[in-house]
């Protein structure tokens, strides 16, 4: 396919380059072409190279900075003297974002008449692809927050189908729509893999009994397989030709080249969901190319279902050329994906399952199968937690098969690091945060992850991966799975008749501070839920793995109940300043219940609060002189705002320890006014919303799913220049 891609960015306030390279990636699994971008800062400046490949293109790809995605759509329509009109599936899903005005729900809806449109989850900036003569003209958001569902539910479909998964589920074809694309997908070509120069060989025929006998299995169950499609799959649709049935129950995906920084085990698993998803599969599959690590080379199979993969990791014998190995790893594959759709407990491990399955020794094949035997690495907790599992496999004759036959691998069940049970006192989790960014991290927790490690590290794996998603959460004291772990914290800090977009935008946000801490998912001393409800338990699996990033890196994302009607920035409170913890607008708070508390003491009253802080407090002379605050961020006016420091008998101290120390948490907040009534002699402290006020007001975030926002949405507004990974 004749290919040319442009980006017209305005500022350099985006990550481009990665947003373009998402982009290249997706492409070039469909052309031979060079899959680079060349850059413009304005449609003039393009219009130019764009004459050019309306020439001689047969797709063109315009992909666009957000802040000129609308204007530039309009502009480009009518230069390219196309009809433009309301796109109705982008209008519906426009329809759920209330903050939007509605003039600018209706540019956002507007495309080229006939155009196949790429939804975003929410409806802003989607993409859409033209056909124009002979060309296809793709436009494409330079959004970090809505290009992947851009690229997985719209361009690779597209291209692969002729068809996107949003226009499938609504079931919407625009009239005059070109639904197929003008050249086959190069992937669709079959090329011999690059690494073996040979056609297959001949398959044996232990291959066709292990192929029969997961397609009988496929057919039973009812089940589709989506293998993606890198070149060593090759090997496995070759399977084919020894079962007629197979292409029924095995469809090949395009390979989409993303390593990202996953290891290898990992990113197979990752792939074999992508097929899955890709193909609207019952299970995906993958098969990696073969790697080499200290001498020794492997290759990783992955099965992915619903909730989990399961990946196994194969070492090649001594000596075994390229193609053999390569082809005993796709039985291997075949194999395992049958225990899979059958329901049997397989030799691996499960990748963010419900429950990992306990690993067992593999049965010994039958008389006649080139046999490959499973030996176990003993893993320890954080292994597990990392999905990485290794084993052996080395040919042998009959004597040795029966030999090992009588012999049961070397496993060791799953340790646990930590002790069974956490004597400190759990807290709120706004307080948790809040007691870390001031303190540090738990060095309990800290000294537990260290431990992890070491053990891993003894065992020679090097599993501790950033990117990995925990099977498990030590949650005070006690190992559990991590959907549920997260869902126990998350309902200690919402209840049930939050919006599920909060829910969710919540447990992003606990998850993401989960990977800040750094200390392999162990956390005690927080408050959890005993029970929680299908509600949050639901949303919490629906988000599970994704979290908030700032420069590339999980981000500090504290959470409170409710503001002041704005929030504050990360210094006023914590004494640490972090560029997206900064004022935020959040007036819907001011109408939730509990915006305002009011208390009275007297002077004597005071003078015991205060003598029992500190007994160096001095508070004599004129009462109305005994606090002032001296300095706030003047959240509610310009006399009143979060304290960050006030006066108390001519000694300073913070707006924190006033309210929570001194006051012992009297006052629910920290945004506060003091005034004093000599004809009572008492002072009247008045707060504004409840909690430290820095980051995401649950109240708001609340309100803002009740509009319409996404959980998305919710988290770009409280961490400003966050993206979500």
């Amino acid at each position: 396919m004749n290919l040319k891609l442009f980006s017209l960015i305005s500022s350099d306030d985006i990550p481009a380059t990665k947003l373009q390279i998402k982009i290249s990636g997706s492409l070039n699994a469909f052309t031979d072409d060079d899959v680079s971008f060349k850059r413009f800062s304005s449609l003039k400046e393009m219009f130019p190279s764009l004459g050019k490949a309306l020439a001689d293109s047969e797709l063109i790809v315009i992909a666009v900075d957000p802040k000129i995605y609308v204007r530039t759509k309009t502009l480009l329509t009518k230069a390219l003297s196309l009809d433009i009109e309301e796109n109705p599936t982008v209008k519906k899903a426009l329809g759920r974002a209330a903050e939007i005005p509605e003039s600018q729900k209706l540019l956002q809806s507007q495309m080229p008449k006939g155009a196949v449109p790429f939804l975003t989850r929410d409806g802003v900036n989607s993409g859409f692809v033209i056909s124009k003569g002979h060309q296809q003209i793709m436009y494409l958001p330079l959004d970090d927050v809505r290009l992947d569902t851009v690229l997985r539910n719209g361009v690779i479909p597209y291209l692969t189908s002729g068809e996107t998964i949003a226009v499938r589920e609504e079931a919407y074809a625009p009239k005059n729509a070109t639904v197929k694309p003008s050249v086959p997908p190069k992937r669709q070509e079959a090329p011999a893999p690059e690494k073996a120069a040979q056609t297959p060989p001949a398959l044996p025929e232990s291959v066709g009994e292990v192929t029969s006998k997961t397609v009988n299995i496929l057919r039973e169950s009812g089940s589709r397989v989506a293998v993606n499609g890198n070149q060593n799959s090759e090997y496995v649709k070759s399977f084919g030709s020894v079962s007629p049935d197979f292409f029924e129950f095995f469809t090949f995906t395009p390979h989409v080249e993303d390593k990202g920084d996953f290891n290898v085990t990992d990113y197979t698993a990752q792939m074999a969901k992508s097929a899955k998803e890709l193909a609207s599969a019952d299970f995906g599959a993958c098969i990696s190319d073969i790697c080499n690590t200290d001498g020794c080379s492997y290759i990783c199979i992955a099965v992915a279902g619903e909730s989990s993969a399961i990946v196994r990791k194969l070492y090649r014998e001594p000596d075994e050329k390229d193609e053999s190995f390569i082809r005993d790893a796709a039985e291997e594959l075949i194999e395992l994906i049958g225990e899979k759709a059958s329901g049997e407990s397989s030799v691996g491990i499960e990748i963010s399952g419900e429950a990992a399955a306990e690993p067992k020794a593999e049965k010994t094949p039958g008389k006649g199968k080139k046999v490959l035997v499973s030996i176990l690495v003993i893993i320890l907790a954080l292994a597990v937690a990392a999905g990485t599992f290794f084993l052996v496999k080395y040919q042998r004759d009959k004597k040795a098969a029966e030999a090992l036959a009588n012999t049961a691998p070397e496993t060791t069940s799953e340790e646990t690091t930590v002790p069974p049970e956490i004597s400190k006192d759990t807290v709120p989790l706004s307080v948790f945060m809040r007691n870390e960014a001031v303190n540090g991290i738990d060095k309990d927790d800290l000294a537990r992850a260290a431990e992890d490690t070491a053990n891993a590290a003894s065992q020679g794996d090097n599993a501790a991966n950033a990117n990995v998603v925990p099977e498990y959460i030590v949650l005070n004291g006690v190992k559990t799975e991590a959907k549920k772990a997260l869902a126990k914290i998350v309902a200690a800090d919402v209840d049930d008749s939050y919006n599920s977009e909060a829910i969710k935008a919540d447990a992003v946000a606990v998850y993401t501070y989960l990977k800040y801490r750094n200390t392999n998912f162990n956390v005690s001393g927080l408050n959890a839920a005993e029970t929680v409800s299908d509600n949050i338990l639901n949303a919490v699996s629906e988000v599970f793995g994704e979290y908030v990033v700032y420069n590339g890196q999980p981000a500090f994302t504290p959470t409170f109940k409710l503001s002041a009607g704005k929030t504050t920035s990360a210094d006023v409170v914590f004494g640490n300043s972090f560029p997206y913890l900064k004022t935020v607008d959040s007036a819907s708070d001011k109408n939730a219940d509990g915006y305002k508390t009011e208390i009275t003491l007297t002077s004597g009253e005071l003078k015991e609060l205060a003598n029992k802080f500190d007994s160096s407090i001095n508070l004599s002379g004129s009462a109305k002189d005994w606090v002032k605050v001296t300095k706030h961020d003047g959240a509610i006016s310009t006399g009143v705002g979060y304290v960050e420091t006030v006066n108390v008998g001519g000694k300073e101290i913070s707006g924190y320890k006033f309210a929570c120390e001194l006051l012992e948490n009297k006052i629910p907040s920290y945004c506060f006014a003091v005034s004093y009534t000599s004809s009572g002699d008492t002072f009247k402290i008045t707060s504004y919303g409840n909690g430290f006020g820095v980051g995401m007001s649950l109240s708001g975030a609340n309100k803002m799913a009740a509009d319409g926002s996404t959980y998305a949405q919710i988290l770009a507004k409280y961490y400003p220049g966050t993206n979500l990974s």
